[in-house]
């Protein structure tokens, strides 16, 4: 299990390349308008293996639980039903889902206060930097 804990709120504070990886999973171009617009806020509760994670947009609002190393149907903001596998990948903790045959995959790394997300498919790679809020 990794070392620190993502149990908190998180808000993004900087991203890069975000357009090109919803292009590349499959997001149209007004979600796409939407998704680059919003300002998400994560409210993650860690209980050991097990996680609730909330996300907050101007949009709206999603949960999903998960434990780790099970497998489970996961609903995104837009609708769209996934199933995602979460694993510790040393400290870091990694989403995979499937992508019309390619693996998608969601690592996230917490170092202090600042929670970084690296999004890739394919050859794309986007970052996300959240900070944690006190």
């Amino acid at each position: 299990m990794a070392a620190n804990s993502y149990t908190g709120t998180w808000t993004l504070d900087s991203s890069d390349n975000f357009d090109e990886f919803m292009k590349a999973i499959g997001v149209g171009e007004e979600m796409r308008k939407i998704g680059n617009a919003a300002k998400p806020t994560f409210e993650i509760l860690q209980d050991s293996d097990r996680f609730t994670w909330t996300t907050v947009t101007e949009v709206g609002e999603h949960t999903n639980s998960f434990t780790i190393d099970k497998q489970v149907e996961e609903i995104v903001m837009d609708g769209t039903k996934k199933m995602t596998t979460y694993t510790w990948n040393g400290p870091k903790l990694e989403a995979v889902y499937d992508y019309q045959g390619q693996p998608v995959v969601i690592s996230r790394e917490v170092q202090g206060d600042v929670m970084t997300a690296v999004l890739t498919v394919g050859d794309v790679i986007c970052t996300r930097q959240y900070k944690r809020q006190n």
